[in-house]
């Protein structure tokens, strides 16, 4: 049996919290947007312009993420503490249980990058 190293499971906690976060923005961006208003497409593409705004810095990190590079996961873990007051008042907008998980996503995405970011540097 193999077992995993801290930086490998810190990693695993890290993807699975931003795959997470991405999807959970798709989530509410789909079920917050406004009925009777244009046409289906115009309000999926208004949508999709809208959830790749709010996700454009998680995919600006993306990299950083596959070379694990710690300096940069540095600077993403500032990036990611930007999103959880965002998430924290999503959760008290109705429906509450979109921004309750992202905002789990959030705090596991800060956490996991935290102890990845420290896991790299010393070089476990």
């Amino acid at each position: 049996m193999m077992s995993i190293t801290q930086q490998q499971k810190w990693l695993r906690v890290t993807w699975a919290s931003y795959i997470a976060l991405v999807l959970m923005y798709a989530v509410q961006t789909w079920v917050t947007a406004p009925s009777g208003v244009g046409t289906p497409f115009e309000v999926i593409g208004a949508g999709m312009a809208l959830w790749f705004l709010k996700t454009l810095p998680l995919w600006l990190f993306c990299p950083a993420l596959i070379r694990l590079n710690a300096r940069q996961l540095s600077w993403f873990g500032f990036v990611t503490l930007l999103y959880i007051p965002f998430t924290i008042v999503a959760a008290f907008d109705e429906p509450r249980w979109i921004g309750l998980l992202m905002s789990v996503a959030s705090m596991g995405l800060f956490l996991g990058n935290a102890y990845l970011v420290r896991a790299l540097k010393r070089g476990l």
